[in-house]
Parts: structure tokens; sequence; C-alpha cells
């Protein structure tokens, strides 16, 4: 995003994301939203395209040259949440911050947790076939940071042009879903 004047928006940068929400809305089967908050640290989003399905709520922040994508369960406050971590880096306003080496290892890609007893957990969430096999067919390069836990996602990524990114959107809500469904299965079960 380039600034017109401090604290102002440039007008190409708002026509720009809004013809990649309009393109994205259509190959996701879904509409364009406006969107007007500002997160310290996250691109500056002008359009919101929402994707939620069954329990889950997600959206799709984009701007002019990046995209947000978030999800979390219906009923969030009233789940607990067995383990949670990021991928590629750590982020330390959510904790991530504990590199886990075996699994990154295994997976050939850097995964960071809260602290090094949640490596059980995220290992046998993260080596289930449907959740590697979706792990495998996302595109790592341009997604700067990516938080996951069974009830809830956010993935930063640089846009590189709506319909990558609706195949990134897909692959990432499948994951969530995936995770949530490999979470369900285990020992410690969350409610539906």
């Amino acid at each position: 995003m380039s600034i017109a004047s401090p604290g102002l928006p440039n007008p190409e940068d708002r026509a720009v994301a809004r013809q990649h929400a309009v393109d994205l809305a259509n190959l996701l089967g879904s509409k364009t939203v406006s969107y007007r908050r500002v997160v310290i640290g996250e691109p500056l989003c002008y359009y919101r395209v929402p994707v939620h399905t069954g329990h889950f709520w997600f959206k799709v922040l984009v701007s002019d040259t990046d995209f947000v994508f978030t999800g979390e369960h219906r009923k969030r406050g009233a789940l607990t949440v067995p383990f949670c971590f990021s991928v590629k880096q750590g982020w330390r306003n959510l904790g991530t911050t504990m590199p886990l080496k075996t699994i990154s290892q295994e997976l050939g890609i850097a995964i960071f947790a809260q602290n090094s007893q949640a490596e059980p957990a995220v290992s046998a969430c993260l080596l289930k076939p449907t959740v590697r096999k979706i792990l495998n067919k996302l595109d790592l390069a341009p997604l700067r940071r990516i938080f996951i836990n069974p009830i809830q996602i956010h993935a930063v990524s640089e846009l590189i042009t709506p319909q990558h990114c609706a195949e990134q959107v897909i692959l990432l809500r499948a994951l969530l879903l995936s995770i949530n469904s490999e979470a369900q299965d285990s020992p410690e079960k969350l409610p539906a």
C-alpha cells in the first residue's frame, strides 16, 4: 500500500483492492463487503469476502497487495483448545515462539508452539494424512504468517493473483477443518 498523504489511503490502491476482492468473491461464490478496520502490523485491507461454512466463520480481507485469511469456530469461547502453533515463523503476540524441531524436520517447514510440551499433540495432528496432504499443497512462499489451533486460523499472505488467493483460501479453510476434525478424534475431544 502506498500513502497519498499521512494517514490517507491512495485511491488507486483501493481500486486495485476492490478489483481483487470482486474477482476473488466470484471465484469463491461469495460477495464483496467494504471493510474499515485497521490492525496494527497487518496490511490495510479495504474489502472483506465472507466464506463461512458449517460451524465456522471464515473471511478473506483484501488489500491491493496482500490478503488476510481468518476463521474461527462459532462457539470459540465455549471450547478448550488443546494446542496451538505457528507455521514458518513464531508469533510473539500469540506466544508461539518455541521452535518444535522434530516435527519441523519431519515436515520440512518451521513449526512453533507455546512450549515444547505441545510437540506431541501438534505432531500427532500435523502428521495425520489428511492434514499433511493439505500442508503439502499450500504455497508457503507468499505466506508471511500462519497461526492455527483446532478452532481458529489466521494467515497473512502476499496476494499473487485472485485465482492463486482463492486456491490458498480453499486450502487454508480445509486445513482448519481437518485440524478441527483430528482434534475432535483425539483423546482430548472438542465439543462439536
